[in-house]
Order: C-alpha cells, then sequence, then structure tokens
C-alpha cells in the first residue's frame, strides 16, 4: 500500500483505543501520545527498505537516515551470523518487502529505535521506563500493522522471512491495475475505521451508555477486529466492482472537502 494508506489504517486502528481516555478524569495522556506517535512512525518505518524514498523519507527524515544507516545494516549483520550457525530458507540481503518486511526483523528495529529514545531521553535527563516501553511498543504495532496491510495486496508479505517460504497476498493493486482505474479498497478500510471513531467519540461525549473502562475495551476489541476481518476478506476478493475511474474519484474527493469547509464555516 502507499504510505498514506499505511499511515491513516495504523493510526485509526489504535485511536479507537485511546479516546476513551479523553473522558477520564485527572489522565495524564502524555504516555497515549507517545504512545499514537509511535505508531504513526512505526505505520511508515518498513519501508526505509524501498529503492527510493519512502512517506517515511519526507515525514520523519532523521528516522529514515537512522534505519537505512544504522538500524537495518544491524539487523542484516544479526542474521548474516544466524545464517552462519543454521542455514536460511532466504538469503538475507538489503532489499524492499524483505528482512524489514518480517515480524523478526520490525522486532530488532523496533527495540534498537526504542534503546535510542532511551539514550536521547537520559542524555536529556527526562527518562521514563513506562514511557520508553510504550514508544516501543507503538513502533512494533505500527510495524505489525505495516505487514498486515502490505499482505492484503498483490504482492503480499512473507511472514515467515528469512527461516521458510509462504507468502501471504491478497487482491488490492497499489499502483492501477488497470489504465484510469484505481482500487478503492484501502479507502473503505480507511473510512470504515475512521467512521467507528467518529461513533465511538459521539457516544462517549454524549455518555449515551453508562458502562466499565474494561467493557468499553472489550467492545472497542471487537468492534475493531471485526472491522480488520471484514477488510481483510474483501481484499482477497477479485472483482472489477473495487476498480474505479480515478478522475471521478477526484472529483468526490474535491466535493467531499468542499462540503466539509462549507460545514465548518
Amino acid at each position: 500500500m502507499l504510505g498514506r494508506h499505511h499511515l491513516a489504517i495504523s493510526v485509526l486502528v489504535v485511536i479507537p483505543f485511546i479516546i476513551p481516555l479523553i473522558f477520564l478524569n485527572d489522565i495524564n495522556l502524555t504516555i497515549p501520545i507517545a504512545f499514537l506517535v509511535a505508531v504513526v512512525v512505526g505505520s511508515l518505518t518498513p519501508d526505509a527498505d524501498c529503492g527510493g524514498n519512502s512517506k517515511l523519507y519526507y515525514d520523519f527524515y532523521v528516522i529514515d537516515w537512522l534505519m537505512k544507516k544504522l538500524i537495518t545494516p544491524l539487523v542484516l549483520v544479526s542474521f548474516k551470523i544466524i545464517s552462519n550457525k543454521k542455514p536460511l530458507e532466504y538469503d538475507v540481503v538489503d532489499e524492499h518487502r524483505g528482512i524489514m518486511h518480517s515480524p523478526s526483523g520490525i522486532i530488532i528495529s523496533s527495540f534498537l529505535l526504542a534503546i535510542i529514545f532511551a539514550i536521547a531521553v537520559i542524555i536529556l535527563n527526562t527518562f521514563n521506563f513506562l514511557t520508553a516501553l510504550m514508544i516501543f511498543l507503538g513502533l512494533l504495532i505500527g510495524q505489525l500493522l505495516h505487514l498486515m496491510e502490505d499482505s492484503m495486496t498483490v504482492s503480499g508479505i512473507n511472514w515467515g522471512f528469512p527461516f521458510k517460504e509462504k507468502i501471504s497476498k491478497g487482491k488490492i493493486y497499489t499502483f492501477p491495475k488497470i489504465d484510469g482505474k484505481k482500487d478503492i479498497r484501502p479507502g473503505i478500510f480507511v473510512y470504515s475505521l475512521g467512521i467507528f471513531s467518529f461513533i465511538l467519540f459521539f457516544i462517549l461525549a454524549l455518555k449515551i451508555i453508562e458502562i466499565s473502562l474494561w467493557l468499553i475495551y472489550l467492545l472497542i476489541l471487537i468492534c475493531v477486529s471485526l472491522i480488520i476481518t471484514i477488510n481483510i476478506s474483501i481484499a482477497k476478493s477479485e472483482r472489477n466492482f473495487w476498480y474505479k475511474d480515478k478522475e471521478k474519484l477526484r472529483q468526490m474527493k474535491r466535493k467531499q472537502r468542499a462540503f466539509l469547509r462549507n460545514f465548518g464555516s
């Protein structure tokens, strides 16, 4: 998927879990915000292995530089050492959707980035273990969501790389399959999560229902899981219905932006 889709989908997956915290009394939102920022960065981090400059490069240049100059080489070296002791299914080389698009790679990269953050805040004398832990989890979750999203495309993801071969893929085309046509399924994923977040915020803000916090989170988990499952099923279908004229989609977006401007004014 494109960088903007990775960013939007990943953020909207975790936003519903942060919304209830906004309505708690005397809650410190520093840690949830740090977690959300880490998810934003993590949602783009795996694409540091692409041949050109990804959205990570333009939005978080320092992270992109660290990934390319430090993190990715360290991950590659670690797996080179492993391969000398145990033959791997694949040669671990610097390639797009290779080791940095695998659970092994993102766990190591999340850990190394979290260490770099911890060193930085220790130097600034503001270290907080819980915040550092949430940043690690945010980076990891953001990258896991990135892999899930890429596994919905026709290129797919090898979740077992480099230990075994099993490509998990869907039918979504990141770039137009047919001239003048665009796959709308990433947009459907974004809108479905966005609508759920809006409804959740509306319900909690107006106190439409009064239930315990743990039950709210259980319902959120069920709803988000259901939305993800439905969109994964949609991603595996092969129908011309999902390919829409790009110009008509642009016109629709212009109308949406005009409506939002008028609504805001």
